[in-house]
């Protein structure tokens, strides 16, 4: 019975010791700021939950122990049994770590030291004095070496264990250069020139081939971990997403806790950690709570904003992480102002039509409302332009419709709203965000001709086989991705002949698809950019050493505004003209500081 109980005791503190490790990596990963008094109850929280999650293992751990007891097994030898299998365990998911900031691997080795000694103590029982001292010791480790890590990230100002005041708002002059230039930007999730330019040679994508030629044109490289909120905010700052604080889809709500970015995922802690788990089992019991990412937890001014500030008529559409709208020169359509677009941590989408302040200004939701296109409201002969079924297939086969029709809903919705919003005014700044392209790639990217993973040689095999079906499903869902890149074509050019010629057109995207089948999950396969308009050289020019953190200098560069230094981005002058270039110079100032009045 005593091994049974010893072999509980070393896994719940394995557990105890990895919840802290983890817990203290995910607000390093997310940048932040935590004070002491929060970050010591974050590890908590995970610390408890990874006790519970292990629970079972400490049972199979103590039941393995009282077995070699009763075989005669002395306790030394099982209690050390216990040492070798648990710190295999931690050392094995320690392997697996992302670790973002080094200054964490203080951490990672305080709380191993620490644990090495705690469990020789427990294998050669201790005076009590002796393990007084050492709880003691073991707390002080861990509180010095959390401190340490927010310290060295400059979350807390050196003396003092009280996080830092915000500063003030910045003070600089909102004079812009009189470039008379226009900006529309066509963000669009998941564009890949491995798809584009073999349809481009093939006489397709005419519009996105006449920019490409009009223009200049580059792969750009994506971030790493791949996360929308992370990469698409950097486009919109210019800041990387320590700074921006955008980093997941959704805020983990702990009591005596501020709302944290949630990202309980492989990218955040050890792989196969079971974070994810313990999680969605606290969310579902409603332990914690989540709520969806916010406008105004941006750290930093988006372009959008500091284009208003400019006096630059400015509108965007259903960018990620819009919501609330904020209030801009012009007028806002949140990422919310589609329903059932709202991600919680059971990946469940809910209702969004309640919710107020999804457009700026905010009756400009009345008018936006008649112009939701639902997934009832496509016709089959839009399904079938896009290769997909208008009946449902059986979805216990492999290849079945997999497509979810909400995406196609959303981003016809928003381009209908975008062509309302063109035609109305000549805007300085225009940005609209569409997701379809990436969801079609994830959905039928085993189908693409390019693509050369183990399901494509499966379906290579099956083919030969009397699978008639299979060859029928393949061969029409192959088309699905090429006819959703055609559909965005025509989108673009209708979009672009309500801006107007006079226009400066960035099509972007913020990553690619690797064409080994599994996606964009493993490397970090470059995304596309275009820019093309009368302010930019022309022949088909390919742009080199560029960031997704170039974007916003950029758009702000071409309106005549001034680019902060603090920015982690960089003007990209060779995509200008010499004209433009020498008559209006690069333009800095130090910083634009926090948001103001965001809603």
């Amino acid at each position: 019975m005593d091994e049974f109980l010893t072999g509980i005791i070393f896994s719940l503190f394995l557990s105890f010791l990895y919840g802290v490790s983890v817990g203290a990596q995910m607000p390093g990963l997310n940048g932040w700021r935590l004070n002491l008094r929060e970050s010591i109850l974050y590890d908590l929280y995970w610390a408890a939950g990874y006790s519970i999650f292990f629970l079972g293992h400490g049972l199979l751990l103590g039941l393995v122990g009282g077995l070699l007891a009763l075989k005669g097994v002395t306790p030394e030898k099982i209690r050390g049994f216990y040492f070798i299998i648990c710190f295999l365990g931690y050392f094995y998911f320690v392997a697996k770590w992302t670790l973002p900031k080094n200054e964490l691997l203080y951490l990672l080795f305080a709380c191993a030291a620490t644990a090495g000694l705690f469990i020789i103590f427990l294998i050669i029982p201790p005076p009590f004095l002796l393990v007084v001292a050492l709880c003691i010791s073991f707390a002080f480790l861990i509180i010095s070496a959390i401190y340490t890590s927010l310290r060295q990230k400059g979350r807390v100002a050196p003396g003092t264990f009280e996080q830092k005041e915000p500063e003030g708002p910045a003070q600089y002059s909102r004079d812009a250069l009189p470039t008379k230039a226009r900006v529309v930007v066509f963000g669009i999730d998941g564009l890949d020139w491995r798809i584009m330019d073999p349809l481009i040679r093939e006489g397709r994508l005419p519009t996105l081939s006449r920019l490409k030629k009009d223009g200049v044109w580059g792969r750009l490289p994506t971030l790493k971990p791949i996360s929308s909120p992370n990469i698409w905010t950097s486009i919109a700052t210019g800041v990387a997403p320590e700074k921006h604080g955008i980093c997941w889809w959704q805020k983990i709500i702990l009591p005596g806790i501020r709302p944290l970015p949630g990202e309980p995922t492989e990218t955040a802690c050890p792989k196969d950690s079971g974070a994810l788990r313990i999680i969605r089992v606290l969310h579902k019991r409603g332990l914690i709570k989540s709520i969806p990412m916010r406008t105004d937890d941006r750290a930093v001014k988006a372009v959008w904003g500091i284009s208003s500030e400019f006096g630059k008529r400015t509108a965007s559409v259903g960018w990620l992480f819009s919501w609330p709208a904020e209030k801009v020169n012009g007028c806002v359509i949140s990422w919310f102002a589609f329903p059932f677009n709202e991600i919680s941590l059971d990946f469940l989408r809910r209702k969004t039509s309640i919710l107020p302040h999804r457009t700026y200004p905010e009756d400009l939701m009345d008018q936006v409302e008649p112009m939701i296109v639902t997934q009832g409201d496509l016709t089959d002969e839009e399904r079938k332009n896009l290769y997909l079924t208008t009946a449902r297939i059986d979805p216990k086969r492999k290849f079945a419709d997999k497509i979810d029709l909400w995406y196609l809903a959303k981003d016809k919705t928003f381009c209908d709203i975008s062509k309302a919003i063109l035609d109305k005014e000549r805007w300085d700044l225009f940005t609209v965000y569409l997701e379809g392209a990436d969801i079609s790639c994830h959905a039928y990217w085993t189908f693409l001709s390019q693509a050369t993973n183990i399901e494509k040689h499966q379906a290579e095999i099956l083919s030969i086989s009397d699978s008639t079906q299979f060859k029928k499903d393949a061969e029409h869902f192959s088309k699905a991705i090429p006819a959703y890149y055609d559909y965005l074509d025509n989108q673009i050019n209708r979009l672009m002949k309500a801006a107007g010629e006079d226009a400066t057109f960035i099509i972007l995207s913020d990553h690619g698809f690797n064409l080994d089948g599994t996606g964009h999950f493993s490397g970090e396969p470059d995304g596309a950019i275009i820019i093309s308009g009368p302010i930019t050289r022309k022949g088909a020019l390919e742009l080199k050493s560029i960031s997704v953190y170039d974007i916003t200098p950029t758009i702000l560069y071409a309106l005549g505004i001034p680019v902060a230094e603090d920015m982690d981005g960089r003007v990209l002058e060779e995509a200008f003209s010499p004209d433009f270039l020498r008559e209006f110079p690069v333009r800095t100032i130090k910083t634009f500081g926090p948001p103001e009045d965001i809603i």
